[in-house]
């Protein structure tokens, strides 16, 4: 549901201003880790959302529930994975994504961002070092939620 993918969306946008409060770099960049998974999340929970809404009343309880523990799993959302997501239930699905994708004029930025919080939240998660900083987050954050907007105006 869009409440869930919203609600998360807000949740992101309330820390990454108070990250400009905050004058310790340590805990500023701790925070910023914290918020690029958060980040990845919000990519995963609107794929997964926007299909079982999608789903809601098209389909038999049944395979909507078989559905929803088939793209459970689905992670690390980068822009390859979810076409590759988008194509196993439409293909169309996959080429008006990649087309709304391509309309826009910071596409390859988009793209690069996309895989920095990917990548970076899989090293986070890993307990790895990772050097991301408040100012990639911030660099990255609108990508993020253009590709929400994208996801929206693809599964329908």
């Amino acid at each position: 549901m869009k409440d869930k993918i919203t609600k998360l969306q807000k949740e992101i946008d309330k820390h990454i201003v108070k990250l400009d409060a905050i004058e310790d770099e340590e805990i500023k960049a701790e925070l910023a880790k914290y918020l690029c998974i958060l980040l990845s999340s919000v990519i995963e929970l609107a794929f997964k959302e926007l299909i079982l809404t999608f789903m809601e009343n098209k389909t038999n309880p049944k395979i909507k529930k078989f559905v929803g523990n088939k793209i459970k799993p689905i992670t690390n959302l980068t822009i390859p994975k979810l076409k590759a997501a988008l194509r196993s239930f439409d293909e169309g699905w996959e080429k008006n994504f990649d087309n709304l994708l391509t309309n826009e004029d910071d596409k390859e930025k988009i793209k690069a961002d996309i895989n920095t919080i990917i990548a970076n939240r899989n090293q986070i998660a890993h307990g790895q070092s990772v050097p991301f900083t408040a100012k990639q987050l911030k660099e990255c954050h609108p990508s993020v939620n253009k590709i929400v907007e994208l996801l929206r105006k693809t599964i329908k």
